[in-house]
């Protein structure tokens, strides 16, 4: 005799199929299964697949991210570069300014007693000609300048006036072969006429054997022609040479004036004022 009637065996059956199937998904839901071996195989290969592909495509793009990177530093060091440049440009205006403002005052420091009436004038050219040692200077007619007058530094005589023009004017050196100034030692008030020589050098003329001149005297100017101030500082003796056959001692005399150098210069516009 069956424990189950025919008829109520296939729904049992059913039955239980269905209850083991609950119990196993139950039983997943709970705890998730370990891979197999060939799912873990198969993770593995996916993974490094991945990694793969992500360094594939993502070089292109770090590659992009450097190259914008290159470009944009080069900019900001274009940048900077240009900054450098105008912020030396404005060092060295600011370091002119600074000089110009020293010289200026060394001009107004100037030892020597300046008459009341003269003016300021800035070196502006030399004459580049064989024939002439001299400067253009900004200053002209309309300045009150005229031909022959002084033109002094705070170092001494710097020349006298050649030419003039309406807004600029020419000074002849004094080391120019064509400048006579007559003059005297400060020592010993010995007086004679200081020409120049050329090549920074001058001489002083006409002064008797008998007098004492000694290397590393003073030569001023003696204020007797009329022009240049009493006193104003030549130069300094540097070397003496008597002849038996000549009266006159042969002395020269080196200007205490840097040609070179002179960028400011004082025109004495009149003397007796």
């Amino acid at each position: 005799m069956a424990i189950f009637p025919r008829n109520y065996r296939f729904p049992l059956f059913s039955l239980l199929v269905l209850l083991v199937v609950f119990l196993f998904f139950f039983y997943n839901l709970r705890r998730p299964p370990a891979f197999r071996f060939f799912e873990k195989e198969m993770f593995s290969f996916v993974s490094s697949l991945q990694k793969t592909m992500n360094t594939i495509f993502s070089f292109p793009v770090r590659l992009w991210g450097r190259y914008v990177f290159l470009v944009e530093t080069e900019k900001e060091n274009r940048t900077l570069s240009q900054e450098i440049k105008k912020l030396q440009q404005e060092n060295v205006l600011l370091r002119e300014s600074a000089l110009a403002t020293h010289r200026l005052r060394r001009l107004l420091e100037l030892k020597t007693p300046l008459p009341p009436k003269t003016v300021v004038a800035e070196v502006v050219g030399v004459d580049p000609s064989l024939y002439f040692e001299s400067f253009s200077l900004n200053k002209g007619g309309r300045d009150g300048i005229k031909r022959g007058m002084a033109v002094l530094s705070p170092a001494g005589v710097v020349g006298k006036i050649l030419k003039v023009a309406d807004s600029f004017s020419v000074t002849l050196l004094l080391v120019d072969p064509g400048f006579a100034l007559d003059a005297l030692v400060q020592r010993t008030r010995t007086q004679g006429v200081v020409e120049g020589l050329g090549g920074g050098r001058c001489q002083m003329k006409y002064v008797l054997c008998s007098e004492d001149i000694r290397s590393g005297d003073f030569v001023v100017a003696s204020g007797l022609e009329g022009f240049f101030p009493k006193g104003a500082i030549v130069g300094r003796v540097v070397s003496i040479k008597k002849d038996r056959l000549s009266c006159f001692q042969e002395v020269l005399v080196l200007p205490l004036v840097n040609f070179k150098k002179t960028e400011e210069v004082f025109v004495v516009l009149d003397l007796k004022s």
